[in-house]
């Protein structure tokens, strides 16, 4: 029995092994830009994460108020935060 799977009849494949409009170049891009994006939000989180964990004196010694951090980080990304880590 083989240990591939046979082309469906009429499908075209490139040599490269991806479909056919597809590069290396651009797939290599693509995955770069959502690695990179995955990275920015996780970042994001964690920042959030550590400055609603800090006192408003705290927050003011460094120059921002509470009502600050989600303009500072993006709504969506500080929404996450104080929905789940909320007691």
């Amino acid at each position: 029995m083989p240990d591939t799977v046979p082309a469906a009849r009429g499908a075209r494949t490139s040599t490269s092994g991806l479909a056919p409009g597809f590069s290396r170049r651009r797939v290599t891009a693509i995955l770069r830009r959502r690695w990179r994006a995955y990275w920015d939000d996780q970042t994001r989180h964690a920042t959030a994460v550590i400055l609603y964990g800090l006192d408003d004196h705290m927050l003011v010694e460094i120059g921002i108020c509470r009502d600050e951090v989600e303009s500072l980080l993006g709504s969506e990304c500080t929404a996450h935060v104080r929905r789940h880590d909320s007691p």
